[in-house]
Order: C-alpha cells, then sequence, then structure tokens
C-alpha cells in the first residue's frame, strides 16, 4: 500500500468547456503512474502540470485523524445492490479504495485476498470502493479475477465526469490505495491497512 505520506495515484485534473484553463488536459491515469501532485510532467512533447488547487486537500496527518473516530459509509456496489456498513455490527471491516488502472492497488489484491479467505470465517468483512471510470472495466476485472469475491462500491455519476468516488473525495483522499480498518464498533483503527493488517485483524477479530 502506498504510505499516505508519499505520492500514490491521484487523479488528474480534468478539462471541462467553459468551467476551467482549456489548457489544462486530461492524460490516462497510467501515464501519471507513480506522479506526485505538483510535478511538471512533459508527455508526447506537451508539457503539463497537475494542481490540486480544486481538490481538498489530504495530508498525512489527515488521514491520522481518523484513527480512533467512528466512520460509516453507504452506497451502492458494481451490480446495482444498496450497501451500509452499519449492517457491519461485530465485524472488521477493511475499507480498500482503489482502482483497476492503478498498479499498486492491484498489487495489492492477492494479499488482501489471501487475509479475507483467512479470516472471512472469523468476522472479517472487505469492501471495495472502486475509483474507476468505467463501469465495464470494473465488471471485466472481477470476472477475471473472481477471488475478489467483496463488494465493491461504484459511483457511476463520479464515473461519468471522470471523478474520483464521492465516498473517496468526501473522506479527502486523493491518492491511492489507501486501506481503512474498521473495527467491530465501527471505529477506525488503522488507516495503513495494508503494512498493518496481519498483525491487527487477529487482535481486533478477540476483542
Amino acid at each position: 500500500m502506498t504510505n499516505p505520506s508519499s505520492p500514490g495515484h491521484r487523479h488528474p485534473e480534468r478539462t471541462r468547456e467553459g468551467s476551467r484553463d482549456q489548457s489544462k488536459r486530461h492524460f490516462p491515469p497510467e501515464i501519471l503512474r507513480g506522479v506526485p501532485l505538483r510535478m511538471t510532467v512533459c508527455a508526447v512533447l506537451i508539457c503539463f502540470s497537475i494542481h490540486a488547487a480544486d481538490a481538498p486537500t489530504t495530508t498525512p496527518a489527515a488521514l491520522r485523524e481518523m484513527v480512533g473516530k467512528p466512520l460509516r459509509i453507504s452506497g451502492t456496489t458494481v451490480d446495482g445492490k444498496a450497501l451500509n456498513t452499519e449492517s457491519y455490527t461485530e465485524r472488521v471491516v477493511i475499507i480498500d479504495f482503489w482502482a483497476t488502472w492503478c498498479g499498486p492497488c492491484v498489487e495489492e489484491l492477492p494479499h488482501l485476498k489471501d487475509v479475507y479467505e483467512k479470516y472471512h470465517d472469523k468476522g472479517m468483512e472487505v469492501i471495495g470502493v472502486s475509483n474507476d471510470f468505467k463501469i465495464d472495466a470494473m465488471k471485466k476485472f472481477l470476472a477475471v479475477h473472481p477471488e475478489c469475491a467483496w463488494p465493491q462500491l461504484f459511483d457511476p455519476q463520479a464515473a461519468k465526469e471522470q471523478e474520483l468516488h464521492s465516498i473517496t473525495t468526501q473522506l479527502g483522499i486523493e491518492s491511492i490505495p489507501v486501506m481503512i480498518i474498521v473495527d467491530k464498533k465501527g471505529v477506525v483503527r488503522s488507516v495503513e491497512g495494508a503494512k498493518e493488517m496481519d498483525e491487527l485483524i487477529p487482535k481486533m477479530l478477540k476483542e
């Protein structure tokens, strides 16, 4: 998982007619892999800058401040079903903010799958928050990877506008992947789940 203090995959600024400077161009996320915000990049002889002026600011401190506070999320899954974490009573939950176009996100999935298979029957759940822009790409990925058996939240309106999932932006997360671990009482225990889940999950299941 990308440490919150390091640059992960950040959504490039979109160009909207009449709403933003038309000199700013949209580039596919894969071009921006590993490129930190505010770094000037030259691609195909076109130099452009990625700015965060219109996006919520995420800092390591902001993520850390979530620890110890309750967190409830709700949304619609990729197959159109409603989901609310309030129904996950007495379950430890990992919330994975990711996208199929994010290389580091996909690289974390085998580890997450192993943890899910090991602890799911003991009271652990995983919820994916997909930041994909195309639902077909998401469905194709899940069809090829049926081992990712947990629910995936998808925001079609945000995807249509090439925005990150509304939950992602509401929490101020600009860089993915991010994994948040929530305990049985709905309280955030970690915002660095990829690094800490092996140690934390078995302890939290015993609480």
